[in-house]
């Protein structure tokens, strides 16, 4: 017996030492482990701040292609500007000539009624002529002292001599009174006519002047536009630059921000570890490997809860550096990949209390299961349960989405005790 007793007594240390030296050599791995993904860190911390750097290039290019764009507008504007006022000039120019045009018609048609009169009033001079000729070639064809014969002869007396000789002078002075009276009308109509012949003129002067200015004012014009036109293709190729930065700009964002995302799922991954190692040191210097009972009186034992989704942890609760803020911020549930769609679960049984949309959980359900211990489902897809409803554990009540404040489609689940959040793995 005392030789068994030994032997076995033997084996317990052994045992004891393998298990330790396994602890060990586990711990060994995980700080091995450690260690290298704060190398890991170390190198997206320095892409980060590469990709941060090309980001500040790209901004300070687009600032300045902005300010060249604005600086180009500018003068685009002035351009357009001075084209408005050239088509103004453009369109007076044309109403002077309008104007011009109606005149020279109208001094055109004064002319015309003109030489009319003057045509006339030459017709009546004719005619006067015509029988001022025919009463001195009788004059002459007779001789004057013939006339006086003939009056004396014809005269019943010398009154009546007297009477015949008065009428042939007043007959004579009236025809030379009524060709002088035409002659005077023929100078004035002349003299008119001439005035108009040179308003004419002047106007025809000033239609010519006028259009050569509106040939001018054109070309001008056509050569604003042909500016314009420049500076128009300068502004869409900037847009066109603008429009491609932009799209790296973004690139880069998103680079920055998945690369932020990983930086964080491995500072969580070594938190995970950390607490693996002190769990694995307590065990190995535990005499028993048994459980503790919790000291938690609101926990509930794991058996009354069930996982919402299948699936791997990709962030636990806890301090970590937030995958789209940048920043340490303390996750306050636990994040199950799941691929977009997947049916989401009740943990257990209860009464669906709220059911909405928030710009940082997006579409969100939360379940009271009684004794103050609630579940939150964030990220939804969609729902499949509405506000009051009584759902059953396992029931279907929504599904995996990537709404609100998240960079792709998972499930963040949560456990709140009195309305305060507790680590979720205590439960499921």
């Amino acid at each position: 017996m005392g030789k068994i007793k030994i032997i076995a007594m033997t084996l317990v240390v052994v045992m004891a030492f393998q298990t330790t030296a396994y602890a060990t050599g586990t711990v060994t791995n995980k700080e091995n482990q450690i260690k290298e993904n704060q190398e890991t860190i170390k190198e997206l911390q320095e892409e980060k701040t590469e990709v941060a750097g090309e980001k500040s290039v790209l901004n300070a290019e687009l600032q300045g292609i902005i300010a060249e764009q604005t600086a180009l507008t500018k003068e685009a504007d002035k351009i357009k500007a001075e084209i408005r006022a050239k088509e103004d000039e453009i369109s007076l120019t044309n109403n002077k000539i309008t104007e011009l045009t109606a005149k020279i018609a109208e001094t055109e048609a004064e002319i015309e009624q003109k030489l009319a009169e003057i045509a006339d009033k030459e017709a009546e001079l004719a005619e006067k002529k015509e029988m001022l000729d025919a009463r001195i070639r009788a004059s002459y064809m007779n001789s004057s002292f013939g006339d006086v014969i003939f009056a004396l002869v014809e005269s019943k007396s010398l009154l009546e001599f007297t009477d015949r000789i008065t009428m042939i002078n007043r007959l004579v002075e009236k025809d030379n009174e009524i060709i002088e009276a035409v002659k005077l009308l023929m100078d004035e109509l002349k003299t008119k006519q001439e005035e108009l012949e040179v308003t004419k003129r002047e106007f025809l002067a000033s239609k010519e002047e006028l259009e050569s200015e509106k040939i001018k004012l054109e070309t001008e014009k056509k050569a604003l536009e042909a500016e314009k036109k420049k500076y128009s293709e300068k502004i869409a190729a900037l847009r066109d630059v603008e429009y491609s930065k932009n799209q790296a700009l973004s690139r880069l964002s998103a680079e920055e921000k998945a690369i932020a995302s990983e930086i964080g799922d491995i500072i969580e991954e070594n938190a995970a570890l950390e607490k693996e190692i002190q769990n694995l040191i307590k065990a190995s210097s535990s005499p028993s490997n048994a459980p503790k009972p919790s000291s938690n009186a609101a926990e509930a034992p794991t058996s009354e809860y069930i996982k919402p989704v299948s699936g791997r942890i990709s962030s636990p609760y806890g301090w970590r550096i937030h995958p789209i803020l940048g920043y340490s911020k303390f996750h306050t549930g636990i994040d199950f990949a799941a691929s977009s769609g997947t049916a989401v679960k009740a943990v257990k049984g209860g009464v669906v209390i709220l059911a909405k949309y928030n710009s940082s959980y997006g579409n969100y359900i939360i379940v009271d299961h009684g004794n103050g211990v609630s579940s939150l489902y964030a990220h939804l897809k969609g729902f499949n349960t509405s506000l009051g409803s009584r759902v059953s554990q396992g029931q279907t009540i929504g599904f995996v989405g990537s709404t609100g404040m998240s960079t792709g489609p998972h499930l963040h689940f949560e456990i709140r005790v009195n309305g305060e959040h507790v680590n979720p793995a205590n439960y499921i």
